[in-house]
């Protein structure tokens, strides 16, 4: 078992432990995370398939956790009527939306973060 962890942080994951192939995370930041993975090697992350979708309850904590829950709802907000539906109503966050895609390009989250959250989501 490896355990991750941080004092402050303001981003994305706070690590509890990686055990059999499973990363669970919550508070830690996003660079601190990559940090640690590399140091363990960097088949850990990359093992876990990204989930094509996330329940919305799921997607709403792992941004929570990640600190990008409002700057994503101001996005939301700002895209739209429908796109605010889409939010609200939605029975799955589907990682190739293109809202999604639009909201993270705006929030400057590449690929490989949108994996991270998908994945830390999908654990929740």
């Amino acid at each position: 078992m490896v355990r991750i962890a941080t004092l402050a942080g303001n981003g994305a994951f706070d690590a509890r432990s990686y055990m059999e192939g499973r990363l669970y995370v919550e508070g830690v930041t996003q660079a601190a995370l990559n940090a640690a993975l590399a140091e363990v090697g960097d088949g850990a992350s990359s093992r876990q398939p990204v989930p094509e979708s996330v329940t919305p309850l799921q997607a709403r904590k792992a941004l929570r956790a990640a600190g990008l829950l409002p700057q994503v709802q101001t996005a939301i907000a700002a895209a739209g009527d429908e796109a605010q539906e889409e939010w609200d109503y939605a029975l799955e966050v589907r990682r190739d939306h293109p809202l999604l895609n639009a909201v993270a390009g705006e929030l400057g989250l590449e690929r490989h973060d949108i994996d991270a959250l998908f994945r830390s989501a999908a654990l929740l």
